[in-house]
């Protein structure tokens, strides 16, 4: 009989998927919690893990900032400092802050050549593109190729590689519905469908990150984050907050004014980013063969719960029909003022399937062993969120 060919694509990930299993099998295992993190850091991007960085024992933290010049990056991260924390902390630049003007996505070693770069011990890469669809090559420039350069340049300086993923990656299943996968912290492909360059790069970045360990030597960790919403004492959210999936979710219904009642009972997760940052910074902690981690908030609120929350920043928000919510939906999108915010949403309706659930038992247990506890959203956090982004116009059409 004829053996029928298997999709070179297919083969590829297959093979990869399993020599990379290896890596990420240690994650099974009730591992030491004691493990160095290095005094010497150097952070690619900047968000909440800098102010956690800051507050640890790192002697030395180095900030790669996108600006015009040095002088300009900077500027930019006094000013974000000071944003979020209402501090610029001027007695540490210059002494224990660094800032380099440059890029995620050029050569790395290039970028700090004025630095000794064989001191540093540990890797940061916050950067990323949260967009999930772009004409361009934008997304792939940032989320592939910057998380190659930082490979190349751990590998280079023999430092270790922290890099913030996404439970995206778990992508969407169109195959058995009896049989739906679970993405957990030991898992990377199994058939899911990758259906915009958000998920596909994300993806592909976590592959070539495992596939450096399981290969080449590299000492990483890959932190899977969920949906990063506000700060969690005070509702204040990332300057980006504008580009979050979740959030545009949520601008949606508000302005179509209703949701259907099949969603009311869906699980929402949101991680406080500061919450996320201290996650992310104590598992760096942990042994390296403890490579993939799944830092988002255990906790959950109905979908219905929180979008009720919009009745308090002024929108009459009523739950309707699945037909009835299609027809507002068709509607709104012979608007052209209404039409751009729907693409996202009508994109992931023809995708079809459903979207993969994720599991973090494992770094759950993990951070509570380390004394973390994630908080629970009550209704005042929603509102709260809620309030701040109405008050910057979010939900302007």
């Amino acid at each position: 009989m004829k053996m029928k060919k298997i999709p070179i694509v297919s083969v590829i990930f297959l093979v990869v998927a399993m020599t990379i299993q290896s890596a990420v099998s240690y994650n099974r295992e009730r591992a030491s919690l004691e493990s160095d993190i290095g005094r010497r850091m150097e952070l690619a991007e900047k968000d909440f893990v800098l102010r956690e960085l800051i507050d640890s024992e790192a002697e030395t933290i180095t900030c790669l900032v996108r600006g015009k010049d040095q002088r300009d990056a900077e500027r930019r991260l006094r000013n974000l400092l000071f944003y979020y924390f209402s501090q610029r902390f001027d007695d540490l630049f210059g002494t224990r802050l660094f800032v380099i003007n440059g890029d995620v996505t050029t050569d790395l070693t290039n970028t700090f050549t004025h630095s000794n770069i064989q001191t540093f011990t540990t890797v940061f890469n916050c950067a990323a593109n949260v967009k999930h669809f772009s004409k361009g090559t934008d997304i792939e420039d940032v989320n592939i190729g910057g998380a190659k350069q930082c490979v190349d340049f751990c590998l280079a300086t023999g430092a270790a590689l922290v890099h913030v993923s996404t439970t995206s990656t778990g992508g969407i299943w169109i195959g058995d519905k009896e049989s739906v996968p679970v993405l957990n912290e030991q898992s990377l492909y199994f058939g899911q469908k990758l259906g915009n360059q958000y998920m596909h790069s994300k993806f592909l970045a976590d592959r070539l990150i495992l596939d450096a360990v399981a290969h080449k030597g590299l000492r990483a960790k890959i932190m899977r984050v969920g949906n990063l919403v506000a700060r969690s004492y005070d509702g204040e959210f990332q300057v980006n907050f504008s580009t979050n999936s979740y959030m545009g979710r949520i601008k949606i219904f508000n302005m179509l004014g209703c949701c259907p009642y099949e969603q009311y009972d869906q699980p929402t997760e949101f991680s406080p980013i500061d919450e996320t940052a201290r996650a992310i910074v104590l598992l760096a902690h942990t042994p390296d063969q403890c490579i993939l981690f799944h830092p988002y908030n255990t906790h959950t609120r109905l979908l219905g719960d929180v979008l009720n929350g919009l009745r308090k920043i002024g929108t009459d928000l009523r739950f309707v029909e699945t037909d009835e919510f299609g027809a507002i939906m068709q509607q709104a999108s012979a608007d052209p003022k209404k039409a751009p915010l729907l693409t996202g949403m009508l994109a992931y309706e023809n995708l079809g399937g459903r979207i993969v659930p994720t599991d973090n038992t494992y770094t759950s247990q993990l951070l509570l062993r380390l004394g973390f506890r994630w908080t629970e959203p009550d209704s005042t956090y929603v509102d709260r969120m809620l309030t701040a982004i109405s008050q910057l116009g979010f939900f302007d059409v």
